[in-house]
């Protein structure tokens, strides 16, 4: 890599979807398996910083420490209460009203004292579907071997470590490049830890994002894990250097959540209202110590998605078991046309680790995956946060051909053209098959 000094772009949005939140990283199922790399917040090396010094607007409210989001219940009502009953329910509870997030019907609130006494106190209340934890749990990373991070050479065209990139041909995606012609572009919001912004093999396909982590910053990655998953979308083609993403038509917008599960919510919002299509390899398990954990409002946040007719893709997870990890596991019947990938490997076999179930959509390449990291680096990684992204970079394609974008014709296609690998027909392992970017583009 050559010694030049990259400026990332300013790219912090001062809007919200909602209300706002978020810290730096999320103690969240990273839905790829690595040992090396993982959050800050769970006390795993990181394997790189960024430039923190950049910043944006100083507009919307810093998420609060852990400490304190412990102390905090994001709650679901059956209708929006009005201010009047904010208060009312301060008072009958003990708690303290934080925020409210707009168009579905949550607030968080902040215990005074005993926190399962606020959590009863709440569900009592009359209106209240759900009351859960703000502090999103926290999931140690299944571990893996994984090569050391890769310094990729430049020539003089082309992208030289293309060869390494065996998905790309397994699911077709280079025939599309010749045969579609110019496709429109496509803005994928990329819900995850944020991306290197100075990384040169994504600044050029980085558009205006958020940081729902902390809105007067630009969503820069902390973690490595989204600027893992941009690259399996959309790293720039024949520009000399690293990769190529799945797709020559997206642009990514980096949405980045915190360590609460509202400015997941709100993140999921956002990029919802701000792009044509959301790519999220972020899984919870459900179930907490105390709390029922993230299921509902992740689910509500789901449902908001689908309700603003955007196709999204989630990663079914790496416990190679029929773990209900959300949202992917809300994928075919409590909302229906969320996308869940599944992850196969280069013999066109679904991997090991690879969560399944009936609510698995389809699955791609997940394995031995050689993508973009932090610094301007590169490195082969496992998971079904690649396979998601890969399958993302299909559907990018698909908008940017001129399919409908609705999320029911954008999951039906995916399946009625994707390659049977396991049992005839639908499978809970592969879902409907591997993905085929050719027949699911061009047919």
């Amino acid at each position: 890599m050559p010694k030049t000094r990259l400026v990332a772009p300013a790219l912090a949005k001062p809007g919200r979807a909602g209300a706002t939140g978020g810290p730096r990283v999320a103690g969240f199922l990273l839905a790829f398996t690595g040992s090396v790399f993982a959050l800050a917040g769970c006390g795993i090396p990181v394997v790189g910083q960024g430039n923190l010094a950049l910043r944006g607007t100083e507009d919307g409210m810093v998420e609060a420490s852990k400490a304190t989001l412990a102390k905090r219940l994001i709650v679901g009502f059956s209708t929006a209460p009005s201010k009047t009953a904010l208060s009312q329910i301060e008072k009958s509870t003990g708690t303290k009203h934080v925020k409210s997030i707009r168009n579905v019907r949550m607030s968080v609130f902040e215990a005074s004292g005993d926190v399962r006494k606020a959590r009863k106190a709440l569900l009592s209340t009359k209106g209240v579907d759900f009351v859960e934890g703000e502090l999103l749990p926290e999931r140690e990373p299944i571990k893996m071997q994984m090569e050391p991070l890769l310094s990729l050479g430049i020539t003089d065209d082309g992208d030289p470590n293309r060869k390494d990139q065996w998905y790309l041909d397994t699911i077709g995606a280079p025939k599309v490049w010749e045969a579609a012609g110019t496709l429109k572009p496509v803005i994928v919001g990329l819900v995850d830890t944020g991306v290197d912004l100075e990384h040169p093999d994504l600044k050029p396909i980085l558009v205006e994002g958020w940081n729902a982590a902390d809105p007067g910053k630009p969503p820069m990655d902390e973690a490595g894990h989204g600027t893992m998953t941009a690259g399996c979308v959309a790293a720039v083609h024949n520009n000399g250097q690293g990769i190529a993403g799945v797709s020559n038509n997206a642009k990514i917008k980096p949405v980045k959540i915190g360590n609460s599960a509202s400015s997941m919510v709100e993140a999921m919002m956002w990029a919802a209202d701000n792009s044509d299509m959301i790519s999220m390899s972020l899984s919870w398990k459900p179930g907490m110590p105390d709390y029922p954990g993230v299921v509902e409002s992740t689910k509500r946040a789901a449902e908001y998605v689908m309700g603003k007719n955007v196709p999204m893709a989630c990663s079914m997870g790496n416990t190679g078991n029929s773990q209900r990890n959300v949202p992917s596991a809300f994928a075919g019947k409590e909302v229906p046309n969320l996308i869940a990938v599944g992850a196969t490997d280069n013999s066109d076999k679904v991997t090991s680790f690879s969560t399944y179930g009936p609510w698995t959509t389809v699955s791609a390449p997940g394995r031995s995956i050689m993508t973009t990291t932090m610094r301007g680096r590169y490195s082969r990684v496992d998971g079904t946060s690649f396979s998601t992204p890969i399958t993302a970079g299909v559907m990018a394609m698909m908008l940017g051909k001129g399919m409908a974008k609705d999320p029911a014709v954008i999951r039906t296609k995916l399946m009625n053209t994707a390659v049977d690998i396991e049992a005839p027909g639908q499978d809970d392992k592969a879902g409907a098959g591997r993905i085929d970017a050719f027949r699911a583009v061009m047919e």
